[in-house]
């Protein structure tokens, strides 16, 4: 288990400031592939208008605009907050037809608070026994979302 964790460790502790690490969005990047590959894979499967009814749909009204002004067409083109917003509104579905276990939810809903967190971090980051819990998070997260 954690399999993403010693990556996001290194990630961190390489750097003089371990919240320097979370604010070059290294982890962020990370999970924001790993929620597009993994909707890809199941999204698709759980009804035919996915991309309208479980993606569109889903998303804040403003989310939505945004897509449409843009002509947004597939999940690679969704920013992080849009993509843990559709794993959210869809939860039940995937968790129930990709075994995710039930505590990932937990750190799905942790993932977007951190997620707005570093959005609007201060230039100094954040304390660093923060960022050793949100790398944790992340990691943790990843790993439930790599077994589909």
């Amino acid at each position: 288990m954690l399999a993403n964790l010693p990556i996001l460790t290194t990630l961190a502790t390489t750097n003089s400031h371990l919240s320097l690490a979370l604010m070059n969005s290294a982890p962020l990047t990370l999970l924001a592939e790993q929620l597009t590959r993994s909707l890809n894979n199941s999204l698709p499967l759980f009804a035919e208008d996915w991309w309208q009814k479980l993606v569109i749909d889903q998303l804040t009204y403003q989310q939505q605009n945004y897509v449409r002004e843009h002509h947004y067409q597939n999940l690679a083109q969704l920013d992080l907050a849009a993509l843990l917003r559709v794993a959210d509104q869809n939860w039940h579905e995937l968790s129930r037809q990709c075994q995710i276990p039930a505590n990932a939810r937990n750190w799905l809903k942790e993932a977007q608070t951190i997620r707005n967190r570093w959005a609007h971090a201060p230039a100094e980051g954040l304390p660093d026994d923060m960022c050793y819990h949100e790398i944790d998070t992340i990691g943790r997260l990843l790993d439930a979302f790599d077994l589909y």
